[in-house]
């Protein structure tokens, strides 16, 4: 009776294994979730990476993957990406596909792993308002934001401060006064690059994910519309157009089409502005800080201004734009820097 059951435990096993679909038997397969993080950096790019994290946690993703080609942007939009990748569960790894300049810089060493293609660059990264360098105040605070964020994942924080502050000198790399920026084989040397690949498929594969089930992010058409309006290049053109607007329907008699085309360029306009200071990009309005920064000491403005930075709260929140936990602000003509 022994034996019967056991050639039968033995049929039964051989029948399942022919019978049942070998997906059920198989490892499920990874997930690979793409973002693409190119053109400039402004909040709506920050949202959709944000919206983009959220829903590859949702999906139980293994690895997100920033493909990264930027010339730079807004502060307070990097910093918020960076943040998001910080806080995420799931590793992130950078492949950077041309430029990594300025903003971009700081996205990519919060990512765990970096890979770069042939001909990319990293650094750049010193802060500017308007075509001018920003406050030193302001470039102490982002030089060691991205200090903290490269040695976070085991580089050289030296390297980083140099990307930001051009007073900072590295021998054999970078001399005083001068920015530093780096080749995809310099990068490599110094442990900036921890892979060159030519394309997205070689990194993969070098990664363990050659079977990987890849998913890409895409823009809803709001967050589309948000990233036009926020564009630093866009919101003096949407400022320009706005009061022109205006004037013409003052000069004119009833109201008509100028009028109406002023008022929505007016409140897109309000809607892009923020953080006047900028990297590798003109802020909104561009030339003297704009609505979201002014200058250390300056008492003209009727808010509030945060004791790091002297930078001006964001509306309704607590936090300034630099994103200081918590940020401590002082009203007006009360500031001692």
């Amino acid at each position: 009776m022994k034996r019967c059951g056991l050639i039968a435990f033995c049929l039964v096993a051989c029948l399942l294994f022919v019978l049942v679909p070998g997906s059920l038997l198989a490892v499920p397969a990874k997930t690979v979730y793409v973002i693409p993080i190119k053109d400039t950096i402004d909040p709506g790019l920050a949202k959709f990476v944000a919206r983009s994290y959220q829903e590859a946690e949702e999906l139980k993703a293994d690895m997100v993957l920033l493909e990264i080609d930027t010339p730079g942007g807004r502060i307070d939009a990097a910093l918020e990406i960076r943040n998001t990748i910080r806080n995420s569960t799931i590793p992130t790894t950078a492949l950077v596909k041309g430029g990594a300049i300025s903003a971009g810089s700081l996205i990519t060493l919060a990512s765990k792993t970096i890979a770069m293609q042939p001909g990319a660059t990293i650094g750049d990264a010193e802060p500017r308002s308007g075509t001018q360098r920003a406050d030193e105040k302001v470039i102490s605070y982002w030089a060691k934001e991205m200090a903290a964020t490269a040695e976070v994942n085991g580089r050289n924080p030296e390297i980083a401060v140099a990307m930001a502050d051009r007073d900072v000198s590295i021998p054999g790399l970078v001399e005083k006064g001068k920015l530093l920026t780096l080749t995809y084989q310099e990068a490599a040397r110094v442990g900036y690059s921890d892979y060159t690949v030519n394309d997205r498929t070689e990194l993969l594969t070098k990664l363990g994910f050659s079977d990987a089930r890849i998913i890409e992010a895409e823009a809803s058409a709001s967050e589309k519309l948000t990233r036009f309006v926020t564009n630093p290049f866009v919101a003096p053109f949407l400022l320009t157009i706005g009061i022109a607007g205006i004037i013409i329907e003052f000069l004119t008699v009833g109201w008509g089409i100028a009028g109406v085309i002023g008022l929505v360029s007016l409140a897109l306009y309000r809607l892009g502005s923020g953080s006047a200071f900028s990297l590798g990009t003109y802020p909104p309005g561009s030339g003297s800080p704009g609505p979201g920064l002014w200058p250390a000491g300056d008492r003209r403005h009727p808010q509030h201004y945060c004791q790091y930075c002297s930078g001006r709260p964001q509306l309704g929140s607590r936090y300034c734009f630099f994103g200081h936990v918590p940020a401590r602000h002082y009203r007006a003509g009360a500031i001692k820097f």
